[in-house]
């Protein structure tokens, strides 16, 4: 089966909707996602909605935690209004679950934020040994471990199994923080990886990239 894999999607209902439409057509039969729905786009209500009526498993991202804990006067224009979301969106961001388990035949798929432990850890190969991101995979309990939160794609193999970071799906903002636009796409019987630009649905020649905020895939080419 393809599995579709997303993150960090901000809000940005359109965004998801072309990334769903190319997984469609890709056959993906299953999606997950791994936090961050609201905030720097321009809808949050919708993007919930949509991910809800596509009951789609997701866990909390740091970003759709702070929403609930987030002073209103520490509200910046980025951040999503609680009071343009509905009562039931909100009840649903709320329940998400920090971890999510999900097993496709023989193969265990854990998907997480930020890390196992916090959902604002930076977990990327710049930042992490090899030996530290396998004992990651490790404790994972899983084949496959899925983060989002750098915004930056990831595809570690090790012998424990792989870590993989869709990156970050937004695209109709400009907020200044950096997004890859790309989704992921994983065979869950070949574990074949596969990532894709959203606006272009081309498949993406890179599946780790370098680390920068500010970093465009033409600084890669």
């Amino acid at each position: 089966m393809k599995l579709g894999l997303i993150a960090d999607v901000h809000a940005d209902v359109e965004a998801l909707r072309l990334a769903l439409d190319r997984l469609d057509a890709l056959g993906a039969g299953a999606v997950l996602c791994a936090g961050d729905l609201v905030d720097y786009g321009f809808w949050p209500d919708e993007t919930i909605s949509l991910v809800r009526a596509r009951d789609i498993p997701c866990v909390l991202g740091n970003h759709d935690r702070r929403l609930f804990t987030r002073p209103p006067e520490k509200r910046k224009p980025r951040h999503s209004d609680p009071d343009a979301i509905t009562p039931e969106n909100l009840k649903y961001l709320r329940a998400l679950p920090a971890r999510l388990d999900r097993r496709y035949g023989g193969l265990r798929v854990a998907v997480h934020h930020g890390a196992l432990t916090s959902d604002t850890a930076l977990v990327h190969p710049k930042f992490s040994t090899p030996r530290a991101l396998a004992e990651m995979i490790e404790a994972s309990r899983a084949n496959v471990l899925v983060l989002g939160h750098t915004h930056v794609p990831v595809h570690f193999v090790a012998p424990a199994g792989r870590l993989i970071n869709p990156g970050s799906l937004f695209v109709h903002h400009d907020t200044g923080r950096y997004t890859s636009r790309t989704f992921g796409v994983l065979d869950t019987e070949t574990l074949d990886y596969r990532l894709y630009d959203v606006v272009s649905g081309v498949e993406h020649p890179q599946t780790t990239w370098l680390w920068w905020k500010d970093q465009t895939p033409a600084d890669e080419a």
